[in-house]
C-alpha cells in the first residue's frame, strides 16, 4: 500500500459526455456549471470544508477539457475503459492505490460510467472499514432533465452509509454481544442532526443517536457480565427503538432494518429477566456459550450458582429480590456464603450443603483456569471447554429446578 500524503481529497470521476449547465442545488446553496464536482466543490468550501486536493478518475477518452477549464490543479487517474474483467480488476486497484494515500476523501459520483462510481464507491468503503481512508461524503448529482439552465439537486448519500454502517455493527452485536465502532456513527448522526431542515429530522437523529448511545452502555454491561443492567438496558433500548420505527420509516428508512434488528436481539436479552436472577444468569451463561465467549459463560455460571446458593442457604431478609426482581440487595451474604462453600468444600456441613460446595469447586475449579489463561496448566492446555461448561451448565440447572424438595440453609 502507497505511504499517506494526501489530507482532504475530493475525488470525482469523469466521463466522455458533453455536459451542459445545469444549476447544481445543495443544502440550500448553488453553483451554476456543467460539472457536478466542480459545483460540489464551491458548495462545500463556502460551508467552512476545507480541500487538500482534487482527484479525478476518467479513462483516456474522457472529456478532460472540462477539468482543464474548472480546476487550477487537480490530479488526473487515468483508468482502463473495463472492457473484460481484467480491465475492471486493474480499476479496482488503481483506485485502491489511489485512495489508500487520502486520510479522507468526499466522493462525487455523479459522472463517468456506471461501472466506474461503483467500483470507487467500493474501495472506498473498504479502506473506510480498514480503518485507513475515512469517507467524509458521498454525493451524486440527481439531473432529472439534462438540458441547458436545468435544475439538479446534489443528494447526500452520505446516511446511506451510515445506515450500513450501523447494520453492520447491530449484527456484530448479535453474532458476539460486543459492541465497538460506534463512534463514527454517533458523529455522523450528529452532524445529520444539525443539518436537518425540520425540527422532527432533527428529533429523529438525535433519538437514534441516544438509541446507539444505549447500545454502547448495553455493551459496557456484557463486557462486565452485569447481568441485572444488561436486562434493563435492554429493555431501555427496545421501548426506545420501538417508538422511532414509525418515524424512521417515514424519515430515515434506510436504517430501519439495523433498528428492528435490535429491537429483536434487545428483546431476547430483555426477556432473561422474567427469570429469577440465579436463572438470568444461568441464561446468560448459555449464550455466551453459544457464541463461544468461555470466559463470560463461566463467570455468568459462577455467578448464577452463587445467587442460588445465597438464596438457599444464607439469612438474607431480602429474597423476593434475586427471586422476582433480578437483582442482588445482599452482596456481602453472596461473599460469605461463597467463602464458606469453598473454605471447607462442605466438610462438616448438612448434606444439601456439600452438594451445593461441590459444584461450586467444579465451577471455581474450571473458572480459575480460564481467567487465569491457563498459566502453569500446560496439561490442560487443549481442554474441551465448551463440553465443560455445557455439563457444569446442564448439571447446575437441574440442581436448581428439578429438585423435589427446596432445600434451607439448615437442612
Amino acid at each position: 500500500m502507497a505511504d499517506l500524503e494526501t489530507g482532504n481529497v475530493l475525488v470525482g470521476v469523469l466521463g466522455a459526455g458533453k455536459y451542459v449547465n445545469v444549476d447544481y442545488q445543495l443544502r440550500g446553496r448553488s453553483v451554476f456549471t456543467y460539472y457536478a464536482t466542480y459545483a460540489l466543490k464551491k458548495i462545500l468550501e463556502e460551508s467552512g470544508v476545507h480541500f487538500d486536493e482534487v482527484f479525478l478518475f476518467g479513462t483516456s477518452g474522457s472529456n478532460w477539457s472540462v477539468a482543464e477549464d474548472l480546476f487550477e490543479g487537480y490530479k488526473r487517474v487515468i483508468v482502463p475503459e473495463g472492457k473484460g474483467e481484467s480491465e475492471l480488476k486493474d480499476t479496482y486497484m488503481i483506485f485502491f492505490e489511489e485512495l489508500s494515500r487520502c486520510r479522507s476523501i468526499t466522493l462525487d459520483l455523479t459522472h463517468a460510467f456506471r461501472h466506474l462510481s461503483q467500483l470507487l464507491l467500493i474501495v472506498a468503503y473498504y479502506l473506510d472499514l480498514l480503518g485507513k481512508t475515512k469517507i467524509e461524503g458521498i454525493y451524486y448529482g440527481l439531473l432529472t432533465e439534462p438540458r441547458e439552465g436545468a435544475s439538479a439537486t446534489i443528494v447526500d448519500l452520505k446516511p446511506l452509509l451510515t445506515s450500513l454502517r450501523t447494520l453492520f455493527n447491530v449484527e456484530i452485536f448479535r453474532r458476539t454481544l460486543k459492541v465497538s465502532g460506534l463512534d463514527p456513527i454517533l458523529n455522523d448522526l450528529e452532524l445529520y442532526a444539525q443539518q436537518a431542515a425540520g425540527r422532527e429530522e432533527k428529533e429523529l437523529f438525535s433519538s437514534i443517536r441516544s438509541v446507539l448511545k444505549a447500545l454502547q452502555t448495553l455493551g459496557l454491561y456484557v463486557s462486565c457480565n452485569y447481568t441485572p443492567g444488561i436486562v434493563d438496558k435492554s429493555r431501555d433500548i427496545s421501548e426506545m427503538t420501538k417508538k422511532l420505527t414509525g418515524t424512521v420509516e417515514k424519515t430515515y428508512p434506510y436504517i430501519l432494518p439495523s433498528l428492528k434488528a435490535l429491537i429483536d436481539e434487545t428483546d431476547k436479552l430483555a426477556s432473561l429477566g422474567k427469570n429469577s436472577l440465579w436463572i438470568t444468569q444461568l441464561e446468560l451463561a448459555r449464550k455466551c456459550l453459544e457464541l463461544d465467549k468461555y470466559t463470560s459463560a463461566i463467570i455468568n455460571l459462577r455467578e448464577g450458582f452463587l445467587t442460588y446458593a445465597c438464596h438457599e442457604l444464607s439469612d438474607c431478609q431480602q429474597k423476593e429480590s434475586c427471586r422476582e426482581k433480578s437483582n442482588c440487595a445482599c452482596y456481602e451474604l453472596r461473599e460469605a456464603i461463597s467463602q464458606r462453600l469453598l473454605s471447607s468444600r462442605g466438610k462438616g456441613e448438612p448434606q444439601t450443603f456439600q452438594k451445593y460446595a461441590k459444584n461450586f469447586d467444579r465451577i471455581a475449579q474450571l473458572r480459575n483456569k480460564i481467567v487465569h489463561g491457563y498459566i502453569a496448566r500446560k496439561d490442560d492446555a487443549k481442554p474441551n471447554l465448551h463440553g465443560e461448561i455445557a455439563k457444569l451448565l446442564e448439571d447446575s440447572h437441574k440442581m436448581m429446578i428439578t429438585e423435589n424438595s427446596k432445600p434451607t440453609k439448615n437442612s
